[in-house]
């Protein structure tokens, strides 16, 4: 059974750069918010290295702060798209990182084949490469800082 995420559209002929070259609907938390992680994604094509996607997830400063955000940008120049989002989770007992991370992934006008929303790091991980995999990068490499 393969496990790996797909980053695919809802349009039939299933193009990911048909689905949009461009949407702004990211959110840089810096300074209103406590980052809690960054992902860069690095694609390699032709001995060049290009950075493909930066997510971030934060969180509240408050001692309170129960909610998770996440934004994602999208730097995709081999097929000219560039796409960001932003998203949200609160609440308690799942993984709420993955969830909004998922939320921003949406909110970017991507959809993955499967679901990753409260299920781990691991599923953050897979959405990207998948991502990357979609603009047409083989070689990729996915850095958690």
């Amino acid at each position: 059974m393969n496990n790996k995420v797909k980053a695919i559209t809802a349009k039939p002929d299933n193009q990911y750069y048909q689905l949009a070259h461009y949407s702004n609907n990211g959110k840089n938390y810096g300074g209103t918010k406590e980052l809690m992680n960054t992902w860069n994604v690095i694609g390699i094509k032709k001995n060049k290295t290009t950075e493909l996607v930066t997510l971030r997830t934060y969180m509240g400063k408050s001692n309170q702060a129960t909610k998770v955000y996440a934004t994602i940008w999208v730097h995709g120049t081999f097929r000219s798209i560039e796409l960001s989002g932003s998203g949200s989770a609160g609440g308690c007992g799942y993984h709420k990182p993955s969830a909004a991370v998922a939320d921003a992934i949406r909110n970017a006008g991507i959809t993955l084949e499967k679901q990753i929303d409260g299920v781990g790091d691991t599923a953050i991980h897979g959405a990207l490469e998948a991502i990357a995999a979609r603009l047409g990068y083989r070689k990729i490499h996915v850095v958690k800082n």
